[in-house]
């Protein structure tokens, strides 16, 4: 994680309750950026968020599913219902590398607009191939991406006044910059806040 980002935790019991732990992340374009489950890389480590998402990717059972998705996307309103978030007109979906990380944020946009906190959702338009970051150098990851996502042109998000970015993990930010810089290159005007479920948390530095 960059020096830029701050480590926020809110008062609450035992360690690092969930939704009070969190970091503010750093992400060129956005009004705000949030990561709100921390992975610990040396200890390869996934804590509330966090561990619930990586039990989405590899969930068997139709019914873990739901109910995962359910929690999720309850512990992502109470977030924006702690930071006194009001209710986005627009939703953008980070699209994942492989389906079923699409699935995980597409179902949680729509939950959150069943609870009234998202109207329109939209996922972006992958431009061009989008290559597992997992495999690049962190370097090389904002380059791999550049001008790879777009909104699309039948899209309604350049028409709303605040659009929430949602994407599953936050790694160098890469993607999450590019896909801001997407929404921000079709509505330049709008409030832009990024939210990601997992940060990448590394005690021994980058």
């Amino acid at each position: 994680m960059t020096p830029a980002s701050t480590c926020v935790h809110e008062p609450g019991p035992g360690d690092c309750p969930t939704p009070a732990c969190y970091r503010r992340l750093p992400c060129p374009g956005a009004d705000e950026a949030w990561g709100l489950g921390k992975y610990t890389v040396d200890k390869a480590e996934a804590r509330f968020i966090g561990a619930l998402v990586s039990d989405l990717k590899y969930a068997t059972h139709d019914q873990d599913t739901s109910r995962m998705l359910a929690q999720l996307s309850e512990q992502i309103g109470r977030f924006l219902a702690m930071k006194g978030q009001n209710r986005f007109d627009g939703c953008a979906v980070v699209p994942g590398s492989r389906d079923t990380e699409l699935s995980i944020m597409v179902s949680v946009a729509r939950a959150l607009h069943a609870a009234g906190w998202v109207g329109k959702q939209e996922t972006l338009i992958k431009t061009g191939q989008v290559p597992r970051m997992k495999s690049l150098a962190r370097s090389a990851r904002a380059g791999a991406v550049a001008d790879k996502y777009a909104v699309g042109a039948t899209s309604a998000l350049p028409d709303c006044a605040r659009i929430l970015v949602l994407d599953d993990i936050y790694d160098s930010g890469a993607t999450l910059s590019e896909a801001v810089a997407a929404v921000r290159r079709a509505a330049p005007q709008s409030q832009v806040v990024a939210i990601t479920a997992v940060y990448r948390y590394d005690p021994r530095g980058d």
